[in-house]
């Protein structure tokens, strides 16, 4: 890690001096490497982080405070280093709105791979269930390729 840590700071001083922002994903704050990774990456140049797994507002709140830490720390100033939340368990997504405005994030990132509705305890109705497995007719006949394959004005005893 502290490798990696060495080679992300080496990137951001040559990336920072380019035209775009630059923004480093840290390890989730519930892991051990995240205060390393922010007093590593965390400075002058760096526009903010991305932050994996942010299944809570509390996520980010601890974030947060390790975040001014290694702002301080390496000379930044406070609050000039913005927080990107990934957003990818559907327990996340539920609480969507209490995780973005915890500490005012302008951006998130929702869903970098595909989450069943079962795993965030959604239930499906048992007519929902119907609709998905069976779709209505108009839907059937274009999945079929007869509606589209129909001339307009013919009908389709008529075709050939």
């Amino acid at each position: 890690k502290a490798a990696a840590r060495g080679l992300a700071r080496a990137a951001l001083s040559k990336l920072a001096s380019g035209s775009g922002p630059v923004f480093l994903r840290v390890n989730s704050v519930s892991t051990p490497q995240c205060p390393a990774d922010l007093m590593a990456l965390v400075r002058p140049g760096l526009a903010g982080v991305i932050h994996p797994k942010t299944d809570r507002p509390q996520d980010l709140r601890d974030l947060d405070v390790l975040l001014r830490e290694a702002e301080l720390r390496n000379k930044v100033r406070p609050g000039d280093t913005a927080v990107v939340p990934l957003i990818e368990s559907p327990a996340a997504i539920l609480d969507l709105q209490r995780i973005a405005t915890a500490i005012g994030v302008s951006m998130l990132t929702v869903l970098r791979r595909p989450v069943r509705a079962a795993a965030a305890g959604v239930k499906r109705s048992r007519r929902a269930v119907r609709a998905r497995t069976r779709p209505p007719a108009k839907e059937r006949e274009m999945l079929n390729g007869e509606r589209v394959a129909r001339p307009a004005g013919r009908p389709a005893a008529e075709r050939g």
